[in-house]
């Protein structure tokens, strides 16, 4: 026979893993919704100018287009470090 305590002891472990999973759920739907690359790149490049400029340019490399965004950023720090390299890859990978 289950004595009353340790059954109490079992439901909050049982409640407490519920609570758990939750808050994980929750984090994971709140925390995962990266923005789209291209709604970022658009949001951020176009402030300063227009974004024909940008999709006529001449880079090829990775690297030479996170010198560019980064370049940007300095002059008009409206984007972190993270929001950077994303437009980078984006731009790398759909502007050849």
């Amino acid at each position: 026979m289950i004595s009353k305590k340790s059954m109490l002891n079992s439901v909050k472990v049982l409640f407490g893993g519920i609570l758990m999973l939750a808050g994980l759920s929750m984090l994971t739907a709140c925390g995962s919704s990266a923005p789209d690359p291209k709604v970022l790149y658009e949001d951020k490049c176009s402030s300063c100018h227009g974004l024909g400029i940008v999709e006529s340019s001449a880079y090829s490399s990775l690297e030479s287009w996170q010198d560019l965004v980064d370049r940007m950023q300095e002059k008009s720090n409206s984007y972190s470090d993270a929001e950077a390299k994303t437009i980078a890859e984006y731009l790398h990978q759909n502007m050849k």
